[in-house]
């Protein structure tokens, strides 16, 4: 006989007070029909089983839910009604039609049967329209019929759902689930995406997505480096289900998921640009657009920085002050007889002990004072040609000027520095430094287009030194070399030779500050994952999949940092 209402309420009367919340009464119940395998074997055996199933309601009583509270009266009879209850379970699961002394019997399902999925828009008023009379906002109606589409809900389960779109009225503007479509201005038909939608739509043929999918396909991205096609195989072969989740409807998941992501990323949800209901093809061309095409950049990058990309130099005395290293080392100030930390390692010379000779000439051992804020020499002007020699003869950024200088040196046995000048030549009447051109690569200047003012201290390259001459010898006016120290990574600069001067004056990472840069060659090893994959992608495609890892990416490093507190210190800021 089934079990009706009326046995319901009677279960209520009898084994929960009036007091309990109705959310705590429905939670023991469910917990008991859980518990009914338990009880047979303690009718069964006749052990300790009852015990533990005493233990186990009284724990649920008690257990604080983030509810209302359990007891409408404040007085707890948790241990009173969970010791009524353990004392007649039998009565109880007979009210329920349930014979708990045949132990051939099967268990029984959950109390409680799974509900049919309403697919509905969370608004309830037009975001378009103005405020009418009375300052109401127009209110949303239903557009049709309810439509029966098929759901992958939360569980991995397909499962039949109600979908119903609502529909204003005013400016004919359609709210689904995950997006809202309006007419613009000119009369087409454009959509606004739902961002924190729970529910996505995978298919235009009713078939719908729930948003921890989305997550599950993430996460299997991120870590496993598995796409659109590896992940339907994965769910299709985990839940062995009859309906299938096919590559297509997963691609058009992973699209329109990260599309989300990407433009919630990016800042440019509001005011992204689109078509009503696109093709996945369309979608991702007009995200492509917003985010990047050919390239990009995230704002987040520019201003990232932390200990594991590099920190303030360090050297051994800086360990045997700490008691992790003994013996001494090189000098570190300019004087020879002193070891001291510089002040700045941007550009500084001098240890705090000696920071007063830096308004002294550098020509030891005369003492005069500079001849101006920022000069490095007295008035006299054999100080001022020396040092004018000197660095001309260590800033030379031509590599021809360079091998020049080494070839003639060679040749006069090292007698005189030669003075060289970057000078392009002229063309017709135009001298050669304003002759207007596109044979300068823009790459570093179009990355930093949009954040002028977050360009890097440091940019490692393998042939950083070689990429410094071009700048140089197309625009020796460049902002980057105000802005930023062109520096070669560790692992390439031992093979860099040692007669190129260039490179060991301006190329060596290790001058100033420590550097981990081997940290692109790790987000490479980390992307050759996805080599088998981009291979076969269009460059639309191309352009959408590398903005999605690389914000992945950026968020795991990010979310490392945070945890282990990487963050670059107020030492660091000053250290240049």
């Amino acid at each position: 006989m089934a079990t009706t209402v009326r046995e319901l309420i009677l279960i209520l009367q009898i084994y929960f007070p009036p007091e309990l919340s109705l959310y705590k009464a429905l939670q023991i119940l469910g917990l008991l029909i859980a518990l009914y395998p338990i009880h047979r074997l303690h009718l069964n055996q006749h052990t300790a089983w009852l015990t533990g199933i005493s233990a186990i309601l009284l724990a649920t009583f008690r257990r604080d839910d983030s509810h209302a509270p359990t007891w409408a009266s404040g007085t707890d009879r948790s241990e009173e009604f969970a010791a009524h209850i353990s004392e007649d379970l039998i009565g109880f699961y007979s009210l329920l039609s349930l014979n708990p002394r045949d132990l051939e019997a099967p268990s029984p399902r959950s109390f409680f049967p799974p509900a049919r999925p309403v697919l509905c828009t969370s608004r309830t008023s037009c975001l378009f329209c103005p405020p009418a009379d009375l300052n109401i906002v127009p209110t949303l109606r239903r557009r049709e019929k309810s439509q029966t589409v098929w759901l992958l809900d939360n569980s991995f389960n397909w499962v039949q759902a109600d979908l119903l779109v609502a529909h204003c009225a005013s400016c004919r503007a359609d709210y689904f689930p995950d997006r809202i479509t309006y007419k613009d201005e000119t009369n087409r038909r454009r959509q606004k995406l739902e961002v924190n939608c729970q529910y996505i739509r995978g298919s235009k043929q009713g078939i719908w997505v729930h948003r921890r999918i989305a997550l599950f396909q993430e996460n299997a991205l991120n870590r496993f480096h598995a796409g659109w096609s590896n992940f339907a195989d994965w769910l299709n072969a985990s839940t062995q289900s009859e309906r299938q989740f096919t590559y297509r409807q997963s691609q058009r998941l992973f699209i329109e998921h990260f599309t989300r992501r990407l433009l919630v990323f990016t800042g440019k949800a509001e005011s992204f640009p689109c078509a009503a209901h696109p093709s996945t093809r369309l979608l991702v061309q007009a995200v492509r657009e917003v985010v990047g095409v050919n390239g990009g950049s995230f704002e987040t990058a520019m201003d990232h920085g932390c200990t594991e990309c590099t920190h303030v130099k360090r050297y051994r005395d800086d360990l045997v002050d700490e008691g992790s290293a003994a013996g001494n080392v090189g000098n570190k100030c300019a004087l020879d007889i002193c070891e001291g930390p510089l002040v700045n390692y941007k550009d500084g010379r001098f240890c705090q002990a000696h920071l007063n000779m830096t308004n002294i000439c550098g020509i030891i051992p005369r003492g005069r004072a500079v001849r101006s804020p920022g000069s490095l020499t007295c008035d006299i002007q054999s100080h001022v040609d020396w040092h004018r020699e000197y660095e001309n003869r260590f800033s030379r950024l031509s590599f021809a000027g360079v091998q020049r200088v080494l070839r003639r040196q060679q040749e006069n046995d090292g007698e005189g520095n030669p003075e060289l000048q970057v000078e392009l030549p002229a063309l017709g009447n135009t001298p050669g430094n304003e002759v207007v051109h596109t044979f300068r690569a823009k790459i570093l200047t179009n990355i930093w287009a949009d954040y002028p003012d977050s360009k890097p201290g440091f940019i490692a390259y393998d042939n950083a030194c070689s990429l410094l001459r071009h700048i140089v010898t197309q625009d020796p006016n460049s902002h980057w070399l105000a802005s930023t120290k062109l520096i070669v990574d560790a692992w390439h600069y031992i093979t860099h030779r040692a007669t190129d001067l260039l490179c060991h004056a301006h190329g060596n990472s290790h001058s100033t500050r420590a550097f981990n840069t081997e940290t692109a060659e790790q987000l490479n090893s980390w992307l050759s994952g996805f080599e088998p994959q981009l291979r076969q992608m269009s460059d639309v495609n191309y352009d959408f999949f590398i903005h999605v890892v690389m914000m992945l990416y950026g968020e795991r490093v990010n979310a490392r940092i945070s945890k282990k507190n990487l963050e670059l210190s107020d030492e660091f800021e000053y250290s240049g």
